[in-house]
């Protein structure tokens, strides 16, 4: 009996090594090959330091005589922020909700693209690995095809950004370029959109609700679909608790707050 399950277990284990070994030459032959495509790939790119020059669309208001807003004309809803302006809560929110690790990779998380890897191919999990400053390049450069050349070139514009701007450069231009649904863009404008109040006045369960909506601007709207956005909410506070910025109670006072 001992000496069968001895065969059994060296069996398993052979098996073990065998597959382990195979997904590790899989994967370093994934990403020597996404190397060389880095490479050929970056000869033809364009620069990026014009991002400081770049003056995307903005909101323009007409007022009365005495100051009233009478209305309000744009392509894009946008309102522009420094740094300075976003709260705490929200950059905490947004990077909890999309790239914990921004502030320590240098535009490609590498860690996060290896597991990523790994899910897809033993689990079939498809989850994404871009970083906010892929996402950067994404809305800036290269579009939403869902290609191996444009998540390529997202590495290159992401690297090439990371060594031309500050951390938080990089995180007020993508606040201020994204997407929240309803034709706005930007966290302040989706803030006066869906909330009708200044950043500066939001509670925790409203910056998580305003970080939940960019993954999914259409899928996560609290008008359309306000038990979706309540779940997303409630997962990206959690999100929050996981990395360490918030307590348990103020995790579960803001998930118990109602959604608008």
């Amino acid at each position: 009996m001992k000496e069968a399950f001895r065969q059994f277990f060296k069996q398993k284990c052979h098996h073990f090594f065998w597959a382990s070994y195979g997904l590790l030459v899989l994967v370093v032959a994934i990403l020597g090959m996404v190397g060389g495509l880095l490479f050929g790939y970056a000869i033809d790119l364009p620069e990026v330091e014009q991002l400081e020059q770049e003056r995307p669309n903005i909101v323009s208001y007409v007022y009365s005589e005495d100051g009233r807003v009478l209305g309000q004309f744009a392509l894009e809803k946008r309102i522009l922020l420094t740094y300075e302006q976003i709260p705490e809560n929200l950059k905490n929110a947004i990077l909890a909700a999309e790239d914990a690790d921004f502030f320590r990779h240098s535009g490609i998380d590498f860690r996060r693209l290896f597991v990523t890897l790994v899910r897809d191919i033993l689990l079939s999990e498809r989850k994404g690995a871009s970083t906010l400053t892929m996402q950067l390049s994404k809305l800036l450069f290269t579009g939403s095809e869902k290609t191996i050349e444009r998540k390529i070139k997202d590495m290159l514009f992401a690297l090439e950004i990371e060594k031309n701007y500050s951390k938080e450069q990089i995180f007020t231009f993508y606040c201020n370029q994204i997407y929240m649904g309803h034709g706005t863009y930007g966290i302040a404008s989706a803030a006066d959109f869906y909330f009708n109040k200044p950043l500066d006045n939001f509670t925790l369960a409203e910056s998580a609700l305003l970080a939940g909506i960019i993954q999914v601007p259409g899928r996560h709207s609290p008008i359309n679909h306000p038990d979706d956005a309540t779940r997303r909410r409630n997962s990206v506070l959690r999100q929050m608790y996981d990395k360490g910025f918030i307590t348990a109670r103020a995790l579960h006072e803001a998930q118990a707050e109602p959604l608008l």
